[in-house]
């Protein structure tokens, strides 16, 4: 958790009371490898930050995976058409 209010703070300055919200709402959840994030198909109800590890997404092309990107620990990742306009998830 320090290490995402750290990164929101080097953003922008934040408050005591806002680090304070932040600290008893931001839900925090651990994958298992090879657990899925986000499913292609879904909508994107959630911007994620990646506290530890490496993140990779894909899309599946003649059934076989193709790898659109990796993002690495102290990154926020979201499906953003997804996650703005409320559609389904490609990805």
């Amino acid at each position: 958790m320090e290490l995402l209010l750290n990164c929101l703070h080097s953003v922008h300055p934040m408050s005591a009371k806002l680090r304070e919200h932040l600290q008893m709402t931001v839900c925090i959840r651990e994958l298992k490898p090879r657990e899925y994030l986000q499913k292609a198909g879904h909508i994107c109800n959630h911007i994620c930050f990646i506290e530890q590890g490496l993140l990779r997404c894909y899309y599946e092309r003649a059934n076989e995976e193709v790898s659109a990107w990796f993002m690495p620990e102290g990154n926020m990742v979201v499906a953003i058409e997804s996650f703005y306009d409320r559609v389904k998830s490609h990805q």
